[in-house]
């Protein structure tokens, strides 16, 4: 009986180019679908972060039966890496209630949660959060600003994030009812 060796070289080029396209074909699928799983992950803190302005809001009028545009002074204050901010566009308010006169929880300050982050971690106040230059949208860049408005007996307060991967900026509002709403979906 003669032995036959059998030659074994490995893999052909057309089953390694068969593999790759393969990888190729569930990358294309796979990397998308994980980028908007990732935008609406993001979605989960502006959501977060609204609630906790609403239940500031909510626990500021209990004390001083008013509602109040000074984000800081009704008790948020992000932590970590931020990437939405949260507005208070315009306000009815002309004075700060009995107590509130003082910097930094006026009624024309801290209105924005850039101030708080941003601004007010220089001055000391407010070392929790900060945000990164260049992922937050500028006020002029969030949809609807000028909706966001406060009143003694109401409000709406506005969240906006760029998400990364969407044109749009992700716009959320909440208001005195806790109606959360999606007013431009960036997570798409």
């Amino acid at each position: 009986m003669e032995n036959k060796i059998l030659d074994n070289n490995g893999f052909s080029l057309i089953e390694l180019m068969v593999v790759v396209a393969i990888i190729g074909i569930l990358s294309a699928v796979a990397v998308p679908q994980f980028q908007k799983f990732q935008r609406k992950a993001k979605q989960a803190e502006g959501k977060s972060l609204l609630a906790a302005a609403y239940l500031g809001q909510k626990a500021f009028l209990a004390e001083h039966n008013t509602y109040y545009p000074n984000l800081y002074a009704t008790g948020l204050e992000p932590e970590g890496i931020v990437n939405y901010r949260i507005i208070v566009a315009s306000s009815s308010l002309s004075s700060s209630p009995q107590g509130l006169n003082v910097a930094p929880y006026r009624h024309n300050e801290n209105y924005n949660s850039w101030f708080i982050c941003g601004y007010s971690y220089a001055a000391g106040f407010s070392s929790n959060c900060m945000y990164i230059n260049g992922e937050m949208p500028q006020a002029s860049e969030v949809p609807n600003v000028s909706s966001f408005v406060l009143t003694p007996t109401t409000f709406i307060i506005g969240g906006s994030a760029k998400l990364g991967g969407s044109a749009l900026t992700d716009t959320w509002t909440i208001n005195q009812r806790k109606e959360l709403i999606n007013t431009v979906n960036g997570s798409l």
